[in-house]
């Protein structure tokens, strides 16, 4: 298994390491560590090519998962900014691709709000299917 978690580019992705192995060893998960690369950092940061400002930190559990950190700074960011409005893309990274802070999930959750209760199943079913569609 593999899941990769995006930090904003606002948050020290060396401290968020070390505080994520603090954490899973103080809480009992000891095989959680981070690969170490070159110069025994916990992390690694493109910084020229078309990846510049790509950085990220990768954990194997113990079960043999694999989770990845990521940031996307500078080039890299605005190069995955600019691919994700053009192609329409939905992500929490950035501000313009939010569906929380650009209003789409408010449009995406009115079509569950005016839909007939006969369609429904009732009152109960349609706060339940708003509430799986809307997280409200």
């Amino acid at each position: 298994m593999f899941v990769a978690f995006h930090l904003r580019s606002d948050v020290d992705l060396a401290a968020y390491v070390d505080d994520i192995e603090r954490l899973a060893e103080d809480n009992g998960f000891s095989a959680l560590k981070t690969s170490r690369t070159t110069q025994h950092k916990n992390h690694f940061t493109f910084t020229s090519g078309p990846l510049a400002g790509f950085s990220y930190s990768m954990f194997n559990g113990p079960a043999g998962e694999h989770v990845a950190v990521v940031q996307f700074n500078g080039q890299a960011g605005e190069k995955l900014k600019r691919a994700l409005i053009q192609y329409g893309a939905v992500s929490t990274a950035f501000p313009e691709t939010n569906p929380w802070t650009t209003g789409a999930m408010d449009d995406f959750c009115r079509q569950y709000e005016s839909a007939p209760a006969s369609r429904q199943g009732g009152k109960k079913s349609q706060r339940k299917a708003k509430r799986r569609h809307c997280f409200l």
